[in-house]
């Protein structure tokens, strides 16, 4: 089956289990970096189907973040929600100092796992639309 749009994570847990089933646009990076991602997929066109600051962990505490995208159709037709949704997503990161910038892997496996998690529970509203 053909799916219109995108998985964007720098969670490696969210590749393996979505990388076969679904185009997934995995790379490695910070939080931040990951919102810059998604913020050029969106100015191509791209509509953001999941919000950018899901969940409750404040974007300094954890360094995992996926974000589905409904694939774009080119810089001319910009769904300006997204724009102002994404932007202010990352305006709002930058406010907060990351407070653990040296994790233990074992809390970095949890935080990728709550990750996980909030992306499972979205999996078939995405899949539907």
């Amino acid at each position: 089956m053909v799916y219109n749009f995108k998985i964007i994570t720098n969670n490696e847990l969210v590749f393996e289990k979505y990388g076969k089933e679904f185009e997934v646009d995995y790379k490695p990076g910070s939080f931040e970096e990951l919102l810059l991602r998604v913020r050029d997929e969106v100015h191509n066109g791209a509509k953001l189907l999941t919000h950018p600051l899901t969940g409750s962990i404040k974007p300094n505490e954890t360094p995992f973040k996926t974000v589905y995208v409904k694939k774009g159709k080119g810089a001319t037709n910009i769904d300006y929600d997204s724009v102002v949704m994404i932007e202010n997503a990352i305006i709002t990161t930058r406010k907060f100092k990351i407070r653990f910038p040296v994790m233990p892997d074992n809390v970095r496996a949890d935080f990728a796992l709550i990750d996980l998690s909030l992306m499972e529970s979205a999996i078939s509203a995405v899949t539907q639309a």
